[in-house]
């Protein structure tokens, strides 16, 4: 596919931007409607509208249920001699072209990009084969790159960033089966779950949680509101992200949210567990404003789990990257508000 400097993404007007540049224009074309982005990784990202956003140097790449594009980050590796360059390193291990190759010209650090055709959703109602093919094609070619395997996947430089030197060095996106000729599936060592990396991350919590569902679904229908249903799917998720590099909060709501809306409306299966509905016997037999105060505080409940389990991997996430653990800080990761952080705070959460 060559890259067409008219082409329109069908998106709302005011989040139109025409640039003189083709791989520019799919580059922003391609962003999320409302990307998480920032000047300074200290100070946390946040969301804003993508025509604001584009002003930042980091950003969100990827809308949060589809990849469009793969990003490596390039570090100088061990062992490289003192004339390694991000500019030149594809060509010395064989790798394909970046359709973008962004670096810091402060260090020399750089961020590849590869633009692909096709996108492919991660999704409920996606096929989890193609999820999994180019999690593996992510994975090849970041061992192939020896790009850094602790990069969260969900921010990159943006090109189109005068703080960066961007470099269009291929008009042509992509199919996963052309970055497959580059690499050998065959010969990826299966990795303990935990210490997976990139897309992987995302298929294991997409797997484990929407078994966690399945087998709980129909008896959260008939115990639960949608909304108690969502909050117990967001706080399992956030009970299953212990990977070695743990996956954005938004990546991990937006899958909660994805898994419960469909389970919810779509899914027919019966499980394999029995009933495992809170106080199924008794809940039949309350007047309805009882059921109704009843399910207000069970709300309540895994409300108060939720923001405990988010504040508290938020503190790892913080620890693990040697930041200073601040509420602020935790506010920026986590979204709750601080008043909220400071309750859980003097509880001893921290």
């Amino acid at each position: 596919m060559q890259l067409n400097s008219n082409f329109k993404r069908n998106a709302p007007t005011q989040l139109l931007i025409n640039f003189n540049c083709s791989a520019e224009q799919l580059y922003y074309d391609d962003l999320p409607y409302h990307p998480y982005c920032t000047d300074n990784f200290k100070t946390g990202s946040y969301q804003l509208r993508r025509d604001r956003a584009i002003e930042k140097s980091i950003i969100q790449h990827n809308p949060n249920h589809l990849i469009r594009c793969l990003v490596f980050d390039m570090d100088k590796p061990k062992g490289a001699n003192a004339y390694w360059n991000a500019q030149d390193h594809w060509k010395d291990v064989g790798a394909p072209e970046p359709n973008w190759i962004v670096i810091n010209p402060v260090n020399g650090h750089a961020h590849y990009y590869y633009m692909l055709t096709t996108p492919v959703p991660i999704t409920d109602n996606s096929r989890i084969k193609p999820r999994k093919y180019i999690a593996a094609i992510q994975r090849a070619l970041r061992i192939q790159l020896q790009s850094d395997i602790g990069y969260s996947d969900h921010l990159a430089k943006n090109p189109i960033h005068e703080k960066w030197t961007a470099l269009v060095t291929r008009h042509e996106t992509y199919s996963l089966q052309e970055l497959e000729q580059y690499v050998d599936l065959k010969t990826l060592v299966k990795t303990p779950k935990r210490e997976s990396e990139g897309l992987g991350r995302h298929c294991i919590l997409f797997d484990e949680l929407r078994w966690w569902a399945y087998s709980r679904v129909e008896s959260a229908k008939q115990n639960m509101s949608f909304e108690q249903w969502l909050n117990s799917l967001s706080t399992k998720a956030t009970s299953l992200n212990t990977f070695n590099t743990p996956l954005a909060y938004s990546s991990i709501n937006s899958t909660a949210k994805s898994i419960a809306r469909w389970t919810w409306t779509e899914y027919t299966g019966t499980g394999t567990s029995k009933n495992r509905g809170r106080d199924t016997n008794k809940n039949h037999q309350l007047e309805l404003t009882d059921k109704q105060t009843y399910a207000a505080i069970k709300t309540a409940e895994q409300k108060v789990d939720s923001s405990i389990t988010q504040i508290k991997n938020a503190i790892l996430i913080l620890e693990k990257t040697g930041c200073k653990v601040t509420k602020p800080a935790i506010k920026k990761l986590t979204g709750k508000s601080l008043s909220t952080i400071k309750r859980y705070w003097k509880i001893g959460v921290h």
